[in-house]
């Protein structure tokens, strides 16, 4: 009687000691989020708003210091850019960073025009004023801005279970040898260990090569040049302009004020001559590959850069020549390339098999690489965010693991279809244009006439991408 006396006195103690006091070290996770781009951002907000997942504990990790991204102060704009459209923003809007970001630095537009390189034939894609915007022209490190403060916002009103280990150097990934969960071995925050580990951490993914999951696909021969262009007289800010050219999709894309940024997919030895111009002879070559006739640009192409004074008067001779006789459907005169803002990066497809293993899922560029013609690669990955985000409350509203493949399998069947069907779209337009056929051109032209006299298909092609992929 004593004894059960001491026990009972004992016992509540115990039990209040241990709910206080977990016995998980400070090293572990349930979420562990590997990358803070746009997509590692929005997933770590997501899991932050929703009101099952708010409550895990969650790190978020990166080789950059994310945090320093606090005090972005831009005197330009950035080079990497993005199109953020309806089904992102509204998700952006839901987790609270939308009306964070710099909203001054946010470009919507209305319209798109696209052409053939060859022929000509246009396609107007054009949104009702009384709509909102078809999409937002957004640079990447305005999103992650937003994103990072939302995130801390929430952490100052003592929602503080979720951890930015930045800078953190991985060196390897392990799993557990008790518990066969994922354990992350870093020279700057040592080991640790997560029950859900995500790879938001692009092409060349850490979390995808411990996983040893494949990314089947292949490299196009192509590089994409971007930058930031100022431009004249710029009466056309909400749109965009799209040229279709056998060596590859030229896009003009507007920014707030008199600036924009372009997109220039190009055969990879040309990249690297855009990329060696002298900058003024670079902007009025890029003027030229918005108006000139194919056989033009073949033979400026093919000009010897190394002599750019040459270049530069068959530039202006022919540039003045076909000036005279030019429809409106041309993006605004290109004036300057802002210093420094030229660079390429290689173009691949690819996509994996799998996006979930035990414990393991992996988002956007982790997962699938696109061709930038269409515009929806950080669309399709914020796409993805917003799946596991909803995967995950539900696992976690139904007491289940989050790590688990019955967890993660919902994810993998919402996202890995649409961004596939998505994938190959792309890279059929890609090859479709990139083909120079007298047969194939015309086709190709009547069914873009075809298309572009057909307001309802033009509004359901729309309706489609804004819904999101």
């Amino acid at each position: 009687m004593q004894l059960s006396s001491v026990a009972l006195r004992i016992s509540p103690k115990g039990i209040r000691r241990f709910a206080s006091q977990s016995n998980i070290s400070k090293s572990d996770y349930d979420i562990t989020i590997v990358g803070t781009g746009p997509v590692g951002l929005a997933l770590a907000a997501g899991l932050q708003t929703n009101p099952y997942t708010r409550s895990l504990k969650v790190a978020i990790l990166d080789n950059q210091n994310t945090m320093k991204i606090q005090d972005w102060n831009p005197t330009s704009y950035s080079n990497r850019c993005v199109s953020v459209m309806s089904r992102s923003r509204k998700f952006f809007e839901r987790i609270g960073a939308w009306d964070l970001m710099r909203k001054e630095r946010l470009q919507p537009f209305q319209h798109i025009i696209a052409y053939d390189g060859i022929t000509n034939s246009k396609i107007h894609f054009d949104q009702p004023k009384d709509r909102e915007p078809m999409a937002f022209m957004a640079e990447n490190v305005n999103l992650q801005y937003g994103l990072l403060r939302s995130i801390l916002k929430r952490k100052d009103l003592h929602q503080d279970k979720f951890d930015f280990l930045v800078p953190c150097n991985i060196e390897e990934i392990t799993r557990d040898e008790h518990t066969n969960i994922p354990c992350i071995h870093t020279s700057t925050h040592g080991i640790l260990r997560t029950r859900l580990l995500v790879g938001a951490d692009g092409r060349n993914s850490i979390v995808r090569r411990f996983s040893k999951i494949e990314m089947p696909g292949w490299a196009y021969s192509s590089h994409g040049v971007v930058g930031t262009l100022r431009v004249s007289h710029n009466n056309l800010p909400s749109v965009a302009f799209q040229r279709f050219l056998p060596t590859g999709p030229l896009a003009y894309l507007p920014l707030p004020g008199d600036n924009a940024t372009f997109v220039w997919s190009i055969h990879s030895e040309l990249a690297k001559k855009l990329l060696g111009l002298p900058e003024p002879v670079f902007v009025k070559l890029l003027n030229a590959a918005f108006i000139l006739d194919q056989v033009d640009l073949d033979y400026l192409l093919k000009m010897d850069v190394s002599k750019p004074d040459n270049l530069e008067k068959q530039l202006d001779w022919r540039i003045e020549t076909k000036g005279r006789c030019l429809s409106s459907d041309r993006p605004p005169q290109v004036t300057e390339i802002v210093p420094n803002t030229r660079a390429s990066f290689p173009l691949r497809m690819a996509h994996v098999e799998e996006y979930v293993k035990e414990n393991v899922a992996l988002c956007g560029d982790a997962a699938h690489n696109t061709h930038p013609l269409a515009g929806q690669g950080m669309n399709t990955g914020i796409q993805d965010a917003e799946a596991l985000t909803n995967a995950l409350s539900y696992a976690i509203q139904h007491g289940q693991d989050p790590g688990s493949m019955f967890t993660l399998q919902p994810y993998f069947k919402n996202r890995y279809f649409r961004n596939h069907v998505y994938l190959g779209t792309a890279d059929k337009f890609h090859k479709l244009y990139a083909f120079d056929n007298c047969f194939v051109n015309g086709i190709r032209s009547l069914g873009m006439s075809l298309l572009d006299r057909s307001p309802m298909l033009k509004q359901a092609v729309l309706s489609t991408v804004a819904k999101g992929i």
